[in-house]
């Protein structure tokens, strides 16, 4: 549950996962090359959205990113951004959030919010989807410029098409957890769904597994709930997959 309090059917204090930490790698070498990127936390969706939600939290993902790139947009005008945080109780200033790495002031007239890359894992890949396509609902002079989508192993429970915006799925070979590599479907129901001439690719990674594009998620990268998914596979025996096989190719 969120936030992450004692409750009665669990009296010790509950462990906030940090999974926005897990793509710091990335991140820094795309900042390192004058990208602004951000890493979003979600946990208030992940902990409710099989619980309350039909889509398993799409739409809720997808509006967490337009609400982001809504604060970076104040942000880079130079507006008082402030949120409340569900989990403390209180309003954090962007200043606070920022902690002294970089001032608000840093941000003004930084950003480009006209050419903006949108990626996201696992139920988070069918979430930037779902953002893309909030995007293009709004009215024009509200948009953002969201030029391409990563859906990195991501599900695709809604088969949500994605017209106009280059899309690049990738998929793990030894993907444990959505094993049947439903994120393909991104593609298929596009592909040739609209009459545009965007470029669409998916890439099958052979030795990929799921949780390892996480560093938080990765056994070793954090003291709770990690795991090598590939166990629950249904065909664990796999040679390429399976990491204690003698020609195990696995990544």
């Amino acid at each position: 549950r969120w936030p992450c309090k004692p409750s009665p059917d669990s009296p010790s204090q509950r462990l906030s996962i940090p999974s926005y930490l897990g793509y710091e790698a990335p991140a820094r070498g795309l900042a390192s090359n004058g990208y602004a990127v951000v890493s979003i936390s979600a946990n208030a969706i992940n902990s409710n959205d099989n619980q309350l939600a039909a889509d398993y939290g799409a739409q809720a993902r997808g509006q967490l990113v337009l609400d982001t790139l809504d604060m970076l947009k104040k942000a880079d005008a130079g507006a008082h951004v402030v949120h409340h945080d569900a989990f403390t109780g209180r309003d954090v200033t962007l200043a606070q959030a920022l902690d002294g790495d970089i001032t608000p002031s840093d941000l003004v007239g930084r950003l480009d919010l006209g050419n903006v890359g949108i990626m996201g894992h696992s139920r988070g890949g069918e979430g930037v989807v779902a953002g893309s396509t909030l995007n293009d609902a709004l009215p024009v002079h509200r948009q953002f410029g969201i030029r391409a989508v990563l859906p990195l192993a991501p599900v695709d429970y809604d088969r949500i098409s994605l017209p106009n915006v280059v899309t690049g799925t990738i998929l793990p070979y030894c993907d444990g957890d959505v094993e049947n590599l439903m994120g393909q479907h991104i593609i298929d129901d596009s592909r040739h769904g609209f009459r545009d001439d965007v470029l669409r690719s998916a890439v099958l990674v052979m030795g990929a597994n799921h949780n390892y594009f996480n560093t938080v998620w990765t056994p070793g990268g954090f003291p709770a709930s990690t795991s090598d998914d590939w166990g629950f596979a249904p065909d664990s025996d796999d040679p390429t997959c399976d990491p204690d096989a003698a020609t195990t190719t696995r990544l």
